[in-house]
């Protein structure tokens, strides 16, 4: 190897359980960075992993000059081999390296050949592996400035006063603590706008966005998190992310960065497929490929399919291989409510969603209507179809040209008018005289339509109305002949606000035996609406262009469809007095109980009844 080249790896023996580590040499903090890449035994061998971000691929690139063997001052550096490294990578190993004694590290670009497409696929696989068995992995935010110092102080004051539960979930706060006032006592907190700033500064660093990271740190047996010379333990800053998710206070950090903390630390029921790709596609990343293979360690059911990274594979094939082994190994069609097949790219066949549109997870409709069925078998035809059984709920005669428009919040209130004005113009001229296909009257189902079934009956909590608040509500704010302008009025939020979430579709439909219902995607007259064992939801389905006779459609996406949304369709109606809820417990699943007795007559086993 002819010195002051470009450093060419040496393989890794795919039969060795072996990795590259990084030994870092010391020197002070100005001084040119030297090193050494070492094969070393993954499990038997120390070393730190590092978690930081790429930062863009500019061409002000910095050099790490490595050595052959041991250190010789004979040798100048520059007659050394050298990697490139971007500048934020150069200014983390300036800070990291130690005055007097070499430092061992794991680092992703520097201990994988990023030119491999072989070696890099393997490695992906060992990445939980290697970041687990680190003594300590070293979130890296990047250099100190004037806040950094206020903002560690600010969370670990927070911090102080926040008791997590074991499940993750929740917590609860140290009374007179700084922690309880903020929750508690919003207008009482002490803390300042520069500690808010500073908090604020700290937590929209680019890292937290970083997809890569989420892996990082699922695994890790110890954490510290590094801003310079600055220093925060990782579970402090857990604590101060859902503090700040279950604040009144939103008006110094947004909600949105928040969720981007709160969402690299788990928690019970945040390890669903869906939950786990959405919350991903709004991370960055390179590479459409690494929404799935980025979360191998991070998903227990991507791990259970056994998933092996192929850089080589287009994205719509590593995307539809994830489907197709997701519904056939769980027969559980919930991952089919990403469907989006008219913003998708043309290689994309309908029922394999584009995980890389970024979109909420709350948007896409979930509920019980498999009944706690799963579709199994599932198989697959022609390598290309689904053939999945289901039930015929009907054909959609009647698509509203009037389209639903976002929430930006609920203290909106002119969106939150726009959008009751929306829902006035899908008012049936029936509303009150005609009865449901599935029982009842058309007025009552309409008013279950617009907030999802999210009644107190079902969901329980104080946030949620009950089946008559929630007619009053629409008689007095929504229904064409009440007053908008109490939209506001505390006595018909918990309605209005059901109303005014993001949790709604956009698009209000009604099939030709009377059947009502909403979706966030495509529907048009003559599509037909089905639900599957194994989904959550019913789908809008839209028969083939090429062949209207074969029984082959194109899965256009979720819907919402009152009546049949827990059970119904498949096992039929519920005898009184029993219905479907939300058992609010930390599993938070479906059960069925009677509504005479709601707290202790519970069934978690539909055919029971």
């Amino acid at each position: 190897m002819s010195g002051g080249t470009l450093y060419r790896y040496e393989p890794l023996n795919p039969q060795d359980n072996k990795i590259r580590v990084f030994i870092l040499y010391p020197g002070l903090f100005l001084d040119d960075v030297v090193a050494k890449v070492s094969h070393a035994e993954l499990g038997r061998s120390r070393y730190e992993a590092l978690s930081y971000t790429w930062g863009p691929a500019t061409h002000d690139h910095g050099k790490v000059h490595l050595q052959q063997g041991e250190p010789c001052a004979s040798i100048g550096l520059d007659a050394l081999p050298f990697v490139k490294v971007r500048p934020t990578l150069l200014s983390a190993l300036r800070y990291l390296r130690l005055p007097t004694a070499p430092r061992v590290l794991w680092i992703d670009s520097l201990c994988v050949d990023q030119e491999n497409l072989v070696e890099r696929s393997r490695e992906v696989t060992r990445m939980g592996e290697i970041y687990n068995k680190a003594e300590q992995v070293i979130v890296w935010l990047g250099p100190d400035d004037d806040d950094t110092s206020v903002a560690m102080e600010t969370i670990k004051l927070l911090s102080e006063g926040v008791v997590m539960q074991w499940h993750r979930r929740l917590f609860t706060t140290v009374p007179g603590s700084a922690a309880d006032m903020l929750r508690n006592r919003p207008n009482d907190s002490l803390l300042t706008l520069s500690q808010w700033s500073a908090l604020r500064s700290l937590i929209t660093r680019s890292w937290f966005t970083r997809l890569w990271v989420r892996q990082e740190v699922a695994l890790a047996s110890r954490i510290v998190v590094l801003c310079g010379y600055f220093e925060a333990d990782w579970e402090n800053v857990e604590k101060v992310a859902i503090l700040l998710e279950h604040s009144l206070v939103k008006a110094h950090i947004c909600l949105r960065d928040i969720l981007f903390v709160r969402s690299l630390f788990h928690f019970r029921g945040s390890d669903e497929l869906s939950y786990i790709l959405h919350r991903s596609s709004f991370c960055g990343y390179s590479d459409g490929r690494d929404l799935v293979y980025a979360n191998l360690s991070t998903s227990s059911a991507i791990k259970a399919l056994h998933i092996e990274p192929n850089y080589t594979m287009s994205v719509a094939a590593v995307y539809k291989d994830l489907i197709l082994q997701y519904v056939q190994h769980f027969g559980n069609l919930d991952i089919l409510r990403s469907c989006d097949p008219q913003n998708s790219p043309p290689d994309f066949e309908s029922f394999v969603p584009d995980f890389a549109v970024a979109k909420s997870e709350s948007r896409l409709v979930k509920e019980y209507a498999h009944g706690g069925t799963r579709h199994l078998p599932v198989t697959v035809e022609r390598g290309s179809m689904l053939k999945l059984k289901g039930k015929y709920i009907g054909r959609v005669s009647y698509v509203s040209e009037f389209q639903r428009s976002l929430s930006t919040g609920y203290g909106d209130r002119a969106k939150n008018i726009d959008i009751i004005m929306t829902y006035r113009r899908w008012e049936p001229e029936d509303l009150f005289t005609a009865t449901y296909p599935t029982g009842g009257t058309l007025f009552d189902a309409f008013v279950g339509l617009l907030a999802g079934g999210a009644f107190k009956e079902v969901y329980g909590g104080a946030h949620h109305p009950t089946r008559d608040e929630a007619k009053e509500a629409f008689l007095a704010v929504v229904w064409s002949g009440g007053n908008v302008n109490m939209v506001g009025e505390s006595r018909f939020w918990n309605y209005v606000g059901e109303l005014t979430s993001d949790r709604r579709g956009e698009n209000y439909f009604r099939t030709q035996d009377g059947h009502i219902g909403t979706t966030p995607g495509d529907v048009r007259t003559g599509d037909v609406i089905s639900v599957f064992p194994g989904g959550s939801v019913a789908f809008v389905l839209r028969p083939a262009l090429e062949d209207t006779q074969s029984g082959c459609y194109q899965l256009m996406g979720p819907c919402y469809v009152e009546g049949v949304m827990f059970g119904e369709a498949l096992l039929g109606p519920f005898p009184e007095p029993w219905l479907c809820m939300k058992d609010i417990g930390l599993g938070r699943y479906w059960c069925f109980g009677n509504r005479q007795d709601v707290e202790t007559a519970r069934s978690t086993i539909r055919k029971a009844l």
